[in-house]
């Protein structure tokens, strides 16, 4: 694990350079430029807040059901950006992966990095919707980069596992999508944690993002962790998801030369 910092540290003028061409190319010649990074959480919630009150009931705890759909789509939005633009990226790399020898999961960093830049630009939104409301800050904001150290932690190993998984089935970029889909809805975005059927609670638990997302909510909407444990769940599952996606990772970075 300790090699994979070090791998970034030693290589951050290449992971750079290709974060920020990855950055030029996504916005060049747009008219809104990096303000499309609001564009997709916005028009999502947007659609959410207006159509999901009239099929369900709205609890105490979700409300205001705007700001409680903006963070979810916000951090969800960044999950699954990461993905889509990391795990064919060493695929869509092949004449550099063969014409140079470099850590390969800088291709893979390179491409979460950017949506980094998306997801920070989200938290001018995040504070309009706070003002509007009046939510308070509080002391327990502080716990909030914890959070998202926890979050690249799980979206790093499911990228690197999935990355190094399409290398050799390129079947994996193609079910991506539909993963994405199925997790959503699996994942507390639109509805609240509290609303899950007890008989499905441990399963949700399993799923880091369940426990980010509350996380992010609570601390921002209530000033505190409702739910402690989720969060060390999430804290735990993410580790073991790092590390085997990087452990998978590097063995398979031996052979993807020849597979590509």
């Amino acid at each position: 694990m300790f090699q994979f910092f070090k791998n970034l540290y030693e290589y951050r003028e290449l992971l750079y350079a290709l974060s920020g061409s990855y950055i030029k190319a996504r916005y060049k010649q747009t008219i809104l430029g990096v303000g499309w990074a609001l564009v997709q959480p916005l028009v999502l919630m947007l659609t959410i807040i207006f159509v999901f009150p009239q099929i369900a009931n709205i609890s105490q705890d979700m409300m205001p059901y705007s700001l409680f759909v903006f963070i979810g789509f916000w951090i969800w939005t960044l999950f699954a950006n990461s993905l889509a633009f990391s795990i064919p990226n060493l695929v869509q790399n092949t004449a550099l992966l063969r014409k140079v020898y470099f850590p390969r999961e800088i291709l893979v960093v390179s491409a979460i990095l950017p949506n980094l830049l998306d997801f920070c630009i989200g938290i001018l939104v995040l504070i309009i919707f706070m003002i509007y409301f009046s939510v308070p800050i509080n002391i327990s904001f502080l716990l909030l980069p914890f959070l998202l150290i926890i979050f690249m932690f799980f979206t790093l190993g499911i990228a690197l596992l999935g990355s190094v998984a399409n290398v050799a089935f390129r079947d994996v970029s193609k079910f991506l999508p539909i993963g994405l889909q199925i997790l959503f809805f699996a994942t507390p975005i639109i509805y609240s944690f509290n609303n899950v059927n007890s008989a499905y609670v441990k399963l949700y638990k399993i799923n880091p993002l369940t426990g980010v997302i509350d996380g992010f909510r609570s601390i921002i909407m209530h000033g505190t962790i409702d739910h402690p444990l989720t969060l060390v769940y999430a804290l735990i599952f993410s580790i073991i998801v790092f590390y085997i996606g990087y452990f998978t990772f590097k063995k398979g970075e031996q052979i993807m030369a020849d597979i590509i």
